[in-house]
């Protein structure tokens, strides 16, 4: 079954059989361990002594616990890659077949941490210099031998400029020129349409 926090993909194997056990807490202490995985992943906390006494004086056993903790993390982990809201959270762990009380534990977490922990993400992603504009023109070097054998001679030739603006100095934007042969633009769209297919399977 495809879920909408995964991608709408299908959930990994090991987490569609180790789930379940969600389902054995009550809501009230599933919301304290969301709350401290969520501390976890924002503030760097390690709490997990204090889970660990709370998911054991309920009966849970070190397994248990670490199968609770990792698939609260791959939940959570995977609806701030893909973006989803917590309504559609919600929606994807009632299909799921957890207990209802306990997907609105999680969701509520998830709704109240949710934004901090993209904002975390997004300030520990690798960002790139942003491009702004780009100008080409096509030009040909006239020459005595082109004249005289054109078919042996290719002069033409493309300008590229490129407007590109400083991830570092948000302000400051650097022109980028160069220029490419016939031979050098065909072969750099044929990698790019590469790049495209790979990007597309993905």
């Amino acid at each position: 079954m495809r879920f909408q926090f995964c991608g709408n993909n299908n959930a990994a194997e090991w987490f569609l059989a180790e789930s379940s056990i969600l389902s054995k807490i009550t809501s009230v202490k599933l919301r304290l361990v969301v709350t401290n995985v969520f501390k976890h992943l924002i503030d760097g906390i390690e709490n997990f002594e204090k889970v660990y006494g709370l998911l054991e004086n309920s009966g849970f056993i070190r397994d248990e616990i670490i199968s609770i903790l990792a698939s609260l993390d791959y939940i959570i982990s995977n609806s701030i890659r893909y973006g989803v809201s917590d309504d559609t959270l919600l929606k994807d762990l009632i299909d799921l077949g957890l207990p209802k009380e306990n997907c609105e534990s999680i969701t509520k977490g998830f709704r109240e941490n949710a934004q901090k922990l993209r904002e975390k993400k997004e300030g520990n992603t690798f960002k790139v210099s942003k491009l702004e504009k780009i100008d080409y023109n096509v030009n040909e070097i006239i020459s005595s031998k082109k004249l005289r054998n054109p078919q042996l001679y290719d002069t033409k030739y493309a300008e590229i400029s490129l407007a590109v603006k400083d991830k570092s100095q948000s302000e400051k934007t650097e022109d980028i020129r160069f220029t490419m042969t016939k031979e050098k633009t065909l072969t750099l769209l044929a990698e790019l349409k590469k790049a495209q297919e790979i990007i597309e399977k993905i």
